[in-house]
C-alpha cells in the first residue's frame, strides 16, 4: 500500500471501513469530504487497477501536519475495501550562523507507542487526526448510500 515509501509508516495504526459503493463512488466521495473545512491538501496518486484508488491527503495543524493514506478498491459489485492512515508530525525550527542566519524547518513523525514521551498537545493531535478521518471517511460514504436509496 502507499504508505511503504514512507519508513515511520508502520508505527501508525492501519484502519479499514467498508462500503457498498463502487471504487469511483467512494473515491469522489472521500475527496470532497476532505475538502470541506479544516481542508486538506488532496494529491491522487496513480493507479493502474479499475476501480482502486490511492489518495493522499496533508492538512497542517497547529505546530505540525497531518498526512493521511487512503486505498480503496472495489472487491464485488457495488462492494468498497478502504485502508487508511494517519500519519502525524511535529514542526521542528532549526537556526543556524555561518556567516548568515539560517532558520530550517523540518517534520518529525510522532510514535504513537511512545505516548508517555509527547506533550499533551502532541497526544491530542494523534487522536484528533484518526478520529476525524474516520468520521470524514464515515460520512462520505454514508452521504452518498443515503443518495442512492
Amino acid at each position: 500500500f502507499a504508505v511503504k515509501k514512507c519508513p515511520e509508516a508502520s508505527l501508525f495504526e492501519e484502519h479499514e471501513i467498508q462500503t457498498d459503493l463502487s471504487g469511483i463512488q467512494a473515491q469522489n466521495a472521500i475527496e470532497r469530504e476532505l475538502e470541506t473545512a479544516p481542508a486538506f491538501k488532496v494529491v491522487k496518486i496513480k493507479v493502474s487497477a479499475p476501480e482502486a484508488f490511492v489518495l493522499d491527503a496533508r492538512q497542517e495543524v497547529p505546530g505540525g501536519l497531518r498526512d493521511c493514506v487512503i486505498a480503496g478498491a472495489q472487491i464485488g459489485d457495488k462492494e468498497t475495501h478502504i485502508i487508511y492512515k494517519v500519519l502525524e508530525y511535529k514542526k521542528k525550527t532549526g537556526v543556524t550562523f555561518q556567516g548568515q542566519l539560517k532558520v530550517t524547518t523540518s517534520f518529525v513523525h510522532l510514535d504513537p507507542s511512545r505516548m508517555d514521551e509527547l506533550s499533551e498537545r502532541e497526544k491530542a493531535q494523534i487522536k484528533d487526526g484518526e478520529a476525524m478521518l474516520e468520521e470524514r471517511i464515515r460520512r462520505a460514504v454514508a452521504h452518498v448510500q443515503r443518495g442512492n436509496q
